[in-house]
């Protein structure tokens, strides 16, 4: 009987595909890569929101609109504004004009970037490089503005007595109070209220924010057995809490200040002191018993019109980041204002305004009666007469 061939097949190794693991291998390779999509979704829209939030809190959008507006203009002179001016101050390259009314920041070209309208007699003008701040002195109104854009316009709660603002926008205000003498009240660039102080007291005669916003310096007067004082203040916004104190006996605060590296530059009516960002250290120019006529700070530099009220002279003193004098000079005639430039001193008087060299020799003059107002931007010193803003030299 012939043999039957044997079945191998259960030799062979088993093909047969399951279809069900290779499935779920698939489902998994699936959700591993939905879960990176998700992943790389997720980073995409935290790192958007992070580059949108630092934008807004360093104010690039704005500045990238401040920039496109500066462009254009014809050139000075212009027509100054109708009214009585108030004050005049610089935003970077922009030069501010508050008059009775009505607020302008005109660019280098002599184009007019911005108007801020309605505004009362009383109104005060504070700036920053970047932001001015304008309060009605007594009022409620206040109004934030930038050379391109109005940013804020609002009634406080209480009347307002005083103001500073830095360049990331954040601004204090200095007002009465419902059951202090005064308060002073932080807000941050959003326009929200982070930290309150209040006075109960002392007069606050001044106050300052650090650029970042992470300090504030507080001038307060008072006075003690029929003798006048003031107080100096430091907070750290950052703890919330007050970090320094000082007094100076005998002394009316006039002025508080952060200056550029951090230290905090305090006037007053007996002199300029420089002190460390704890008050821990001071630098100091006494005004020997003259009054201060005029102050203009320019980097590390101050320039001080000093004047004596019984003889009527008057002297200039340049000082340096460490109070020292760089030069005094006295003034041959009455000066009403001045300026402090790279390399120029600017005097002006009754009769014009002239430009001296650091050695006070007198290098350019502008014969021009009835100027009421000069004012540095940028090296440029501008000048407002009863007809016109021009430029010197």
């Amino acid at each position: 009987m012939a043999n039957r061939p044997q079945n191998k097949q259960e030799n062979r190794p088993d093909n047969r595909v399951d279809f069900e693991k290779l499935r779920k291998r698939r489902q998994r390779v699936l959700t591993v890569r939905r879960l990176i999509a998700l992943a790389v979704i997720l980073v995409l829209v935290f790192s958007i929101l992070a580059v949108n939030s630092y934008l807004i809190d360093n104010s690039f959008t704005i500045r990238i609109s401040d920039w496109v507006e500066s462009f254009g203009g014809s050139g000075y002179p212009i027509p100054v504004p109708g009214g009585v001016i108030r004050n005049v101050r610089s935003l970077d390259t922009e030069l501010a004009v508050l008059n009775d009314t009505n607020l302008y920041i005109y660019n280098k070209k002599g184009k007019t970037l911005s108007t801020v309208q309605r505004m009362s007699e009383n109104a005060v003008l504070v700036t920053s490089s970047k932001r001015a701040l304008i309060f009605e002195g007594g009022g409620k109104r206040y109004v934030v503005t930038t050379p391109s854009k109005q940013l804020v316009d609002k009634s406080y709660e209480f009347n307002i007595q005083g103001a500073d603002i830095n360049d990331r926008g954040d601004y204090v205000l200095v007002s009465s109070s419902s059951q202090y003498v005064a308060q002073v009240t932080v807000f941050n660039n959003k326009n929200e209220w982070y930290f309150q102080w209040f006075s109960s007291d002392s007069m606050v005669q001044d106050v300052a924010i650090s650029a970042k916003g992470t300090h504030m310096a507080v001038g307060c007067v008072n006075t003690r057995g029929g003798r006048i004082y003031s107080t100096l203040f430091l907070f750290d916004l950052g703890q919330k809490a007050e970090q320094a104190k000082l007094e100076l006996e005998g002394e009316l605060v006039l002025q508080v200040s952060y200056l550029d590296d951090g230290r905090v530059g305090v006037l007053t009516d007996c002199g300029w002191r420089i002190y460390s960002d704890s008050l821990s250290g001071s630098k100091a120019y006494d005004f020997g018993g003259l009054e201060v006529r005029g102050m203009d700070r320019r980097g590390k530099e101050t320039l001080l019109l000093l004047g004596n009220t019984g003889t009527r002279a008057q002297e200039l003193v340049l000082l340096d980041g460490d109070c020292k004098v760089a030069l005094r000079a006295e003034l041959a005639g009455q000066a009403r204002d001045i300026a402090l430039g790279d390399g120029r001193l600017y005097v002006l008087t009754d009769t014009g305004v002239t430009a001296y060299t650091r050695e006070m020799e007198p290098k350019e003059t502008l014969e021009l009666r009835g100027i009421s107002d000069i004012h540095l931007v940028k090296n440029r010193l501008y000048y407002l007469s009863k007809d016109e803003i021009n430029v010197f030299g």
